[in-house]
């Protein structure tokens, strides 16, 4: 990773699973903003410098926040985590990691996507 932090958006409604994801990715080297709500997350990403989102699509609001990014030029990468088949809910090319996670699993796309950036 690059001496500057890459910023991680994670967006997750679920308390608990939005804190275990902000542990796994803080553990990795980055700086890790969160969300419970796609509003929420809105106002980050008008606000702060977000690399990457990590955004739990089995919320419709999430869905709808992911289309909506996808439209604008310079969005940030998205790495969509769901606990059921979301493939075709969202165009490619989106990494999609299903539940439940694996730290190597988690650690392995977040590597790719700020690769392929």
């Amino acid at each position: 990773m690059d001496s500057q932090p890459k910023t991680v958006l994670v967006v997750e409604d679920y308390p608990p699973g939005r804190r275990a994801l902000c542990a796994c990715i803080e553990d990795l080297g980055y700086t890790v903003l969160q969300a419970g709500t796609a509003s929420e997350a809105r106002a980050i990403v008008a606000e702060a410098q977000v690399g990457l989102l990590v955004v739990d699509i089995d919320r419709q609001a999430h869905r709808e926040l992911v289309h909506e990014l996808r439209t604008r030029d310079n969005h940030p990468s998205l790495l969509l985590v769901s606990a059921a088949n979301a493939d075709e809910e969202v165009p490619e090319p989106v990494t999609t990691l299903h539940k439940p996670l694996t730290f190597a699993g988690l650690a392995d796309a977040i590597a790719r996507v700020f690769a392929g950036r």
